[in-house]
């Protein structure tokens, strides 16, 4: 489960009602780098 603060719903909602094209949710990626060998990115989804 992944918890969201309200500022980062705020913040979520705003990516998403500012995005050029739809959105359906949020993406989660995990990618290699960061200081635990371990980096995350999170933006809105596309539909499609």
């Amino acid at each position: 489960m992944i918890n969201l603060t309200d500022s980062a719903v705020n913040a979520l909602k705003s990516a998403i009602s500012a995005s050029a094209q739809p959105t359906s949710g949020l993406r989660i990626m995990v990618e290699a780098g960061g200081c635990d060998g371990f980096k995350y990115r999170m933006k809105p989804g596309r539909r499609g």
